[in-house]
């Protein structure tokens, strides 16, 4: 195994080096300014996107927050520190983790699935 390391520079557009040598210390502030500046320039289907996104992540989080405790306590019917209850958690795991593998698989296979049915028209 080799480990190479590369020299680069960092790129400052011409009419900006005074600009980067004033600013020296104020990187973290410029990185926030560009931020907003990013931000103000979406249009609004990406707006929608991004709050759709945030509201699903909202909306998952509880359930796979307490999804293994669930079954444990509702579907193997234990209390904490049972060997049932600890079955229960360990296949809320499992189906947790076996969703996660079936979102990667998909996420791949969904572009030559649509090909394969006709493309976008």
């Amino acid at each position: 195994m080799v480990l190479t390391c590369v020299n680069d520079p960092q790129f400052i557009p011409a009419h900006n080096e005074k600009q980067v040598e004033e600013a020296g210390k104020k990187h973290f502030s410029c990185f926030w300014g560009e931020l907003c500046v990013a931000f103000k320039e979406l249009k609004k289907p990406m707006w929608m996107l991004m709050l759709v996104t945030a509201i699903n992540w909202v909306a998952w989080f509880p359930y796979v927050l307490f999804d293994t405790d669930w079954m444990g306590r509702e579907v193997y019917g234990c209390d904490v520190g049972q060997m049932a209850y600890d079955s229960g958690v360990h296949a809320g795991f499992l189906g947790l983790m076996l969703n996660s593998v079936v979102l990667v698989v998909m996420s791949l296979g969904v572009e030559p699935f649509g090909r394969l049915v006709g493309g976008v028209k």
